[in-house]
């Protein structure tokens, strides 16, 4: 499996604004301190003390996601396609990309475009069609699992869905990918009977989401 750059480290986020820092001591051995940092989402007038707060503190800590602006985090605005393969394309150190995508509406001087040159050359997404990536298009929860899905070599899961009383709105290539995703835990229901496969992911629902998803494929 290619390493994931952004997930090896000696400082890791503890929550509750502390990180868990290992390092070498004198005498040649391994340990750890936990030190108190600052809110790494202070600078955002707009996170406020809500259930994503943590989360996304975490997600900035790591360095996976920047605000809108200077001031500004946007979590409640729709996560785009080209922002979310750039976020993914951070968490695996932002390697070197020799050919571009293969997409007309994918600018070379876009601040994605790397990212999703990097994304389809790894077989992690596909075009909305042969000739467009839709990069400002939203991210759907179905997308956004299923190229983490793809990610891991597209596991078998028997995860049964039956308790989602809108299972059946899950797209057909979507299905494989998100019972693997709720079998491993990176999403969960808008309620305890409704997945909405269809619903437009936010930033900060994406944040979470792929914290979880680092948690449990890269720092292991």
């Amino acid at each position: 499996r290619r390493q994931r750059q952004m997930c090896i480290r000696d400082r890791t986020y503890a929550g509750n604004h502390t990180e868990e820092i290992t390092y070498t001591c004198v005498c040649g051995d391994s340990c750890t301190t936990v030190a108190e940092i600052p809110c790494p989402s202070g600078a955002f007038t707009d996170l406020p003390a809500s259930w994503y707060h943590e989360g996304v503190d975490e997600a900035i800590y790591r360095g996976l996601f920047k605000g809108m602006s200077n001031t500004k985090f946007g979590p409640q605005i729709s996560m785009t396609r080209g922002q979310f393969v750039t976020v993914l394309y951070r968490m695996y150190g932002a390697p070197d990309v020799n050919v571009a995508a293969p997409f007309a509406d994918v600018d070379s001087k876009a601040y994605y475009a790397d990212a999703v040159a990097w994304a389809y050359e790894e077989g992690y997404v596909k075009g909305i069609s042969d000739k467009a990536f839709g990069p400002d298009a939203p991210m759907t929860r179905e997308m956004v699992v299923t190229i983490l899905w793809r990610m891991e070599d597209e596991p078998v899961s028997k995860q049964a869905l039956t308790a989602y009383a809108d299972a059946n709105r899950i797209s057909t290539y979507a299905r494989q990918a998100m019972a693997w995703a709720v079998e491993q835990n990176l999403i969960q229901g808008v309620s305890e009977t409704s997945l909405a496969p269809q619903g437009v992911a936010t930033r900060a629902q994406g944040a979470l989401l792929l914290v979880r998803y680092a948690r449990a494929f890269c720092d292991s």
